[in-house]
């Protein structure tokens, strides 16, 4: 039983996990092609901002069934979902059915937007979300109706201008939100514009990057061989000649290309650049204000620490590149809104603080981030059972084999909450 429940776990986070993993090693504030999630800050001002009860709403389920529970663990959307996402800002979350199909359910379980689409994504602050249907990607709005008819290859988000990028017949272009071509497909690859009015596009025809404003007229020409949105900072990564450096928006090379590998800058002004086989942090001079000594290095969080490698050993840093949490997990993941983040080491999960203390000992097989209602999801090898625990490590709720192959949810005193026909299943 216990690889079953395993795989119900794991299947049902591993879409989300996708996208978390996507952002996390991103930390850019520059868009990228493909079917993105978009801003998780809500849909404009059709929708309300979430409230306390989507918040405190978690996903748990059994037997490929799934709903959610509150901080107390008790059911309050039925699992009879195949697959779900956690809730977004906006107070909806996302589900699927048996088939795969996906749409949109509020806190209180209801599917405002039905369950159809073969993909979708959170919807962005116009107010719109990214759908797949038939093989093609188009875009709804809130009330689920199909504004921009499903008829492009891949979509890359709506940028702050008001353009989206979209892929038809192999090549790139970009949209406006009534689905008007603005500006022609026919770029290999590109960025989405940033708050300059730039955009980073690969014309195959010259095999290089450009960057193009709104009008899709050719703005700069970096010459480089590779090129990237432009930061907040007004700084854009270029590769010359297998080097990376940055650019202003008049084409200078403020920071001339020198480094072996170099990401975005991101929102506290640093970006991660690599320099004699080791990984550091620059600021928007180019000084590596965080020497190179790491073998990878990640975004900074929220708590102001960022994790990264050394020794082939996981630890953190904060801004100032101290060592605070001293490398020692095989795996480590992002600190939690309560201040725990998961760590592995030896094969087992635990949590630990931001200093370092290991909080809830290495006892579970597998371990998820706490969700926002303080409620984690860990793997209990001991056991051979999924449990919900909170931040003392006090298990809430548990699913165990009930008979045969069905599984239970049980609450912390072993009454079972779910399914509540179980003698009838398990007869």
């Amino acid at each position: 039983m216990k690889n079953t429940m395993n795989k119900m776990s794991t299947t049902a986070r591993a879409v989300s996990a996708l996208f978390v993993a996507f952002f996390a090693a991103a930390c850019t504030q520059t868009g990228t092609r493909g079917a993105v999630l978009g801003s998780p800050n809500g849909s404009g001002k059709a929708v309300e901002t979430l409230g306390n009860a989507a918040r405190n709403l978690s996903p748990a389920g059994v037997n490929n069934e799934w709903g959610y529970i509150n901080a107390q663990g008790e059911i309050m959307i039925t699992p009879r979902f195949r697959a779900v996402r956690n809730f977004t800002d906006d107070g909806l979350a996302q589900v699927s059915d048996e088939n795969w199909e996906w749409g949109y359910i509020n806190a209180q379980g209801e599917i405002v937007i039905p369950v159809r689409f073969e993909q979708i994504s959170n919807f962005e602050a116009n107010g719109l979300a990214s759908v797949k249907e038939n093989g093609k990607f188009g875009y709804i709005n809130i009330q689920g109706e199909m504004v921009i008819p499903a008829r492009f290859e891949d979509i890359g988000g709506f940028a702050a201008n008001g353009l989206g990028a979209v892929k038809e017949n192999g090549k790139w272009g970009f949209i406006n939100t009534q689905g008007e071509m603005v500006i022609p497909p026919r770029f290999e690859d590109m960025e989405s514009f940033a708050d300059n009015g730039l955009a980073a596009v690969w014309e195959r025809e010259n095999d290089k990057w450009v960057y193009i404003n709104a009008k899709g007229e050719m703005a700069l020409d970096p010459e480089a061989d590779e090129a990237r949105g432009f930061a907040t900072n007004g700084l854009a990564m270029v590769e010359m000649n297998g080097k990376f450096g940055y650019i202003n928006a008049k084409g200078e090379r403020v920071i001339p290309p020198r480094f072996e590998g170099a990401w975005s800058f991101a929102a506290n002004g640093l970006a991660r650049a690599k320099e004699n086989g080791k990984w550091g942090y620059i600021n928007a001079k180019g000084e590596m204000v965080i020497p190179p000594r790491f073998e990878d290095v990640r975004c900074f969080d929220a708590n102001g620490l960022a994790m990264v490698i050394m020794n082939g050993k996981w630890g953190y840093i904060n801004i100032q590149g101290e060592v605070v949490i001293e490398p020692r997990f095989d795996f480590i993941g992002d600190f939690s809104a309560n201040g725990l983040a998961r760590v592995k080491v030896d094969g087992k999960w635990g949590y630990i603080n931001a200093k370092g203390e290991m909080v809830l000992p290495l006892r579970f097989g597998q371990a998820y981030d706490f969700a926002g209602n303080g409620l984690a999801e860990a793997w209990e090898s001991e056991n051979e059972r999924t449990v919900y625990i909170n931040a003392n490590g006090e298990t809430i709720l548990f699913a165990e084999e009930a008979c045969g192959y069905i599984a239970a949810l049980k609450n912390a005193q072993g009454v079972i909450i779910w399914p509540k026909n179980i003698v009838e299943l398990c007869d």
